[in-house]
């Protein structure tokens, strides 16, 4: 039996890939392009392990094919557009964004159906919390309202994840990842939305200097814990729950991933002065204990250690961008 990834070759999923091979899985990673040097290279301890199949999520019939040609009991989902909130691509790209996040997700989730795969894991993101100003941690049962697409996207698919499990008795399962940096981030077709550390850190490489800009503090979770989540979550015998959280919890304040990033690289140049912290009550977390409580999963990876690991991944793979 085999574990399908959808979006394979994307930052996030290819971290899945490789945690579930790690752990004994057969994996077919699909994805709409072929497997860049980046993923061969990032994933080639595990390559008897997973096979690669070109496709694309709207195409049924492509679908379908991969699906006969493999034992599938378990789907990773984790296909998106991300276009970011910001900028012309979300205006230029609505119809595509939609179609790929929802429509796409509809197929699979249609194909898990007709294939009878034992568990359909959707990749959600902690994004649907936008817009939220709380000082009560968000958790899976706060009310949400995203404007986005890529947002609405990402919460139309969990309800709809929801409900084809009620009406087909569908295993599914829905995880909001929150604050994912690390190895195989990079600019693809489907994902121009970068994290801050990305940027910091191929700045930090090319020798340039790192603008700092006053932020309330941030949540940022290592990628291979966020892998490891889903994995757990994939793989456990009883879903006590359909919607979990996934993401290290913490509010870093700015200050605190300076210091960490300074120690990870210390040749990076900061443009000083630094701006002081902004201090909010109102600065959302998220909540963490239910994935916690369920599995006894927590994402732990400290800053210096995750940042220390992207570091040497950008070196040992070229990627400067």
């Amino acid at each position: 039996m085999a574990t399908l990834v959808t979006g394979g070759n994307g930052f996030v999923a290819s971290n899945v890939v490789r945690a579930l091979s790690e752990i004994g899985h057969q994996v077919i990673s699909l994805d709409v392009s072929d497997p860049d040097k980046f993923v061969t290279d990032y994933l080639s301890p595990w390559k008897d392990q997973i096979t690669f199949h070109k496709a694309n999520v709207l195409d049924v019939a492509a679908l379908d094919k991969v699906a006969e040609t493999h034992q599938i009991d378990k789907i990773v989902h984790a296909v998106a557009y991300t276009p970011g909130s910001r900028g012309p691509v979300e205006k230029d790209r609505s119809k595509s964004i939609v179609e790929v996040n929802i429509m796409g997700t509809l197929n699979m989730l249609d194909l898990a159906r007709r294939f009878a795969v034992k568990r359909f894991l959707f990749v959600s993101s902690g994004a649907v919390y936008e817009g939220l100003d709380s000082d009560k941690p968000l958790h899976e049962e706060t009310r949400v309202h995203p404007k986005a697409f890529y947002r609405i996207s990402k919460y139309a698919c969990e309800r709809i994840a929801e409900r084809y499990r009620d009406l087909h008795d569908l295993d599914s399962v829905s995880v909001r990842l929150g604050g994912p940096y690390g190895p195989m981030e990079r600019v693809t077709d489907y994902r121009a939305n970068m994290s801050l550390l990305h940027d910091w850190t191929g700045k930090a490489i090319r020798g340039e200097s790192i603008d700092v800009v006053p932020q309330n503090p941030g949540d940022y979770t290592y990628v291979m814990d966020i892998a490891k989540g889903l994995a757990t979550v994939l793989d456990a015998q009883v879903l006590p729950h359909r919607l979990y959280n996934l993401a290290r919890g913490v509010a870093t304040p700015t200050s605190q991933l300076v210091d960490a990033f300074r120690k990870a690289y210390p040749d990076a140049k900061f443009t000083d002065p630094l701006p002081d912290d902004l201090s909010s009550s109102t600065v959302p977390h998220v909540d963490v204990s239910r994935i916690k409580n369920d599995f006894g999963f927590e994402a732990s990876t400290e800053p210096y250690t995750g940042l220390t690991e992207y570091f040497k991944w950008r070196a040992e793979s070229g990627y400067v961008g």
